[in-house]
């Protein structure tokens, strides 16, 4: 077939070409070109495999139709075979067209700018030329030759450039730029911000930082857009501090800031969760006369969203409509998706529906946000009732929206609805839709049907991905399966398998659970050895660890390691190491440490709050325990019912009921709903003030609130009903533990026994308890 094709346009096709001089080139066009096009593509490759080029060209049609595939065949054959070469392929390209002999202009007779341009065909051809030709010239005298044919090109800065962009050239694209600069020949800063942004784009952060210096240096004059392209990179790397470095630097030039650039920086710290520094930049807009858009306040509700402060990020959106900005998709999305992630779905549909009421149509995001938020109640119908609505605006759900879906079918157990659900609406499941059901499979703890599931991804002929081995590490651990998932992971890494941060974050989590911090620390290694660069997150893993075994002098150690690799702790990492300095009695580390993060720009959360607060209650310092809650109240930050409890539980101590019982009536004024800890915090509490009956309507509070009390709050009423000599309630409450399912544990026992022993009756004690805890222990 090869053979018999060659033969044909051999025979079909002939040309002479005679290059001796410039002025004797002469073509010979058979009178049936045009026939022969029709097996061009087909015999170009065959032709240029035998090294045919010019035999391959001559293929073209009389009108030109020349391909991109076909100039990029050419270059492959001419790269690196000598400038005359080149120029023959270029005069066949051109003569048909009527323009003039390349070889003219390769040979400087003829300028290349002067050459008749034709479509788009002369684009492509001329960009294969000079490819050919700048390899060409690297190769013999480097940057030198390139600035001898810079003049003769009409956009010469960004076609050298382009080509040496694309080969991945970086420190000749710097060369190319400081010789032409010293020549006197610089290019516009418009043409340079595009490679500076290309640089940045492709994650070559040092390669665009030095070609900045070398614009700061050699010029052109660098503009706002200039420090934007630079500062946006820094801001998506996470490094803030450099970010704002560049910024003090334009001031410093003169050069004023515009909205994007304060948008940036923004957008930037608030990602970060440093709130406090991303407001001062919007102070400093403020004061330079530049309004926030929506953009900007969308960022910062973003940013409070993240660290918890839904208090303050509404306080921006009524701010944001006091100033005439008129909120977006975006800015709805994140207050919807602040609330759902809270609990406080009924609000998020709240927002949702002025939403449609302004006439903005819902995105994928925006739905993600209420079915997220409902799923995580419990509540399907619901959820499905907003795909229904989804599905009626013509807004094709994702398959992040089955997945939420199948997951919170699987979480209440309706998991052969879940795979109805995916039979219905995925045609073609893929490993992301049976990654959701490994994880739905694997939160309900059984890890038996995740594997089952993972054999039939296997069966369908789908490749499993990091995501799948990770999530089935999850479900090993979260069984105490933690050889097996350890064993697994050292699997996926001989099938060939290079695991993720989020995967080594997992395994590091599980050894720590398992009181072996050390593996985890070596893992931490390990992830350095296979150039796995560890993040904030796994950090963070291993500091908790290390508190809980109560090696918490290790934490500075960790912590001066973190600084060197150039991360920077956020507020989960203080607030690990605050609860870990706190639980081994060291209240003013932790203070220094809350000082620390509050110099970093980092705002504090409820759970920063709660931590300093439970902790002082537990010194007996009241007073400075006040001092935070208030703290906590004017800096936006709404306690929760756990921050409740610890003050309330502080103040029995001190016997203090009044101040106690106060807080718990705030607490259901705020509209707060009490948990079964804050509720045995105050029957706790009226029981040792002698409060039997209100300890006993508190408990019943709590029954008719659906919770259900556990087996510290029964045996703080049984306590309490012996303690005041009240022997039949006491047993009353026994035997309602046991047929609520409850199950006494030896404190309760032992507290009865030794309450019927003091009323007389030793037998009667031990055989009443041994009745009683033969009972079936049944859920109502």
């Amino acid at each position: 077939m090869e053979s018999s094709l060659l033969s044909l346009a051999r025979c079909s096709h002939r040309v002479m070409l005679k290059l001796d001089a410039p002025t004797s080139s002469y073509l010979r066009w058979p009178l049936r070109l045009t026939s022969l096009s029709v097996l061009g593509g087909q015999r170009m490759h065959l032709m240029t495999k035998e090294g045919m080029i010019l035999e391959s060209t001559s293929v073209i049609r009389k009108r030109f139709m020349f391909y991109e595939k076909t100039a990029k065949l050419y270059t492959k054959k001419v790269n690196n075979r000598g400038l005359c070469r080149i120029a023959q392929v270029q005069f066949l390209l051109f003569k048909p067209l009527g323009g003039f002999g390349i070889q003219r202009a390769c040979f400087g007779v003829q300028p290349a700018r002067d050459i008749v341009k034709s479509d788009e065909t002369y684009v492509i051809s001329q960009r294969a030329f000079l490819q050919g030709k700048f390899d060409l010239l690297f190769s013999r005298d480097g940057i030198i030759r390139i600035l001898e044919i810079y003049k003769e090109l009409d956009d010469g800065y960004m076609t050298v450039m382009s080509l040496l962009f694309e080969r991945g050239e970086v420190a000749k694209m710097l060369d190319f730029h400081r010789n032409l600069a010293e020549k006197g020949l610089l290019p516009r800063i418009f043409d340079v911000n595009q490679f500076l942004n290309g640089l940045c784009t492709g994650n070559q952060i040092s390669a665009a930082f030095d070609l900045f210096c070398l614009v700061l240096e050699k010029g052109p004059e660098p503009t706002v857009v200039t420090y934007s392209i630079l500062v946006r990179c820094f801001c998506y790397q996470g490094r803030l501090d450099d970010a704002s470095r560049i910024f003090e630097l334009m001031l410093k030039k003169g050069i004023n800031p515009d909205l994007i650039m304060y948008s940036i920086l923004i957008d930037g710290f608030c990602k970060e969760g440093r709130m406090e520094e991303g407001t001062q930049i919007l102070d400093r807009a403020l004061k330079c006369g530049i309004k926030p858009d929506v953009v900007v306040f969308s960022s910062l509700m973003a940013g409070y969203v993240r660290v918890g402060n839904m208090l303050q990020a509404f306080k921006l959106f009524k701010e944001m409509l006091k100033d005439g900005v008129t909120p977006n998709v975006v800015s709805y999305s994140t207050l919807m998706n602040g609330l759902s992630q809270s609990g406080h779905i009924l609000e998020a549909c709240g927002i949702f529906s002025r939403m449609l009421k302004q006439g903005l149509e819902a995105n994928v995001l925006t739905y993600n946000s209420l079915i997220d938020g409902f799923c995580y109640l419990g509540d399907l119908r619901e959820a499905f009732c907003v795909y229904e609505h989804m599905m009626s605006s013509h807004c094709a759900p994702d398959v992040v929206v089955n997945c939420l879906l199948v997951k919170g079918l699987c979480k209440i157990g309706r998991t052969v609805d879940a795979l109805r659900f995916l039979l219905k609406t995925v045609s073609e499941p893929n490993s992301m839709v049976y990654n959701a059901l490994i994880d739905a499979w694997c939160r309900l703890g059984k890890l038996g049907n995740a594997l089952k599931t993972y054999r039939l991804l296997i069966l369908h002929n789908l490749v499993p991905d990091v995501a799948t081995f990770t999530l089935l590490i999850k479900g090993m651990e979260n069984e105490g399966r933690f050889l097996e998932a350890a064993m697994l992971f050292f699997r996926m890494i001989k099938t060939g398998f290079n695991p993720d941060t989020i995967t080594y974050c997992v395994l590091i989590d599980g050894l720590c659970k398992n009181k072996n911090v050390l593996a985890g620390m070596k893992m931490c290694d390990m992830m350095h050895e296979n150039y796995t660069h560890p993040d904030i997150y796994v950090y963070n893993v291993l500091m908790n660890g290390l508190c809980k075994k109560g090696m918490v002098d290790e934490l500075p150690k960790l912590l001066g390691k973190l600084f060197r690799k150039g991360l920077k702790p956020d507020i989960v990492t203080y607030n690990t190491m605050m609860s870990g300095f706190c639980s081994a009695k060291k209240i003013s580390k932790a203070i220094e440490l809350y000082q620390t993060m509050l110099r970093e720009g980092l705002e504090p959360t409820v759970i920063t709050y709660t931590i300093l607060i439970d902790a002082f209650c537990k010194e007996g310092q009241l007073d400075e325990a006040t001092l935070f809650f208030n703290v906590m109240l004017k800096q936006g930050s709404v306690p929760n019912v756990v921050t409740y409890s610890c003050l309330m539980d502080g103040y029995f101590k001190m016997q203090k009921m009044e101040n106690s019982i106060a807080l718990h009536e705030e607490m259901l004024r705020n509209h707060i709903s009490p948990n079964i800890v804050s509720y045995s915090v105050l029957i706790d509490g009226l029981c040792k003030e002698g409060h039997l009956e209100e300890a006993s309507q508190a408990f019943h509070d709590a029954l008719r609130s659906g919770l259900l009390p556990d087996v510290v709050a029964y045996g703080i009423l049984i306590h309490g009903c012996c303690k005041a000599g009240q022997l039949d309630r006491a047993i009353m409450l026994f035997d309602q533990m046991l047929v609520k399912g409850v199950k006494p544990d030896d404190l309760i026992n032992f507290t009865l026994a030794e309450c019927l022993h003091g009323e007389g009756h030793p037998a009667y004690s031990s055989e009443l308890l041994q009745l009683l805890s033969k009972r079936d222990f049944r859920r109502k």
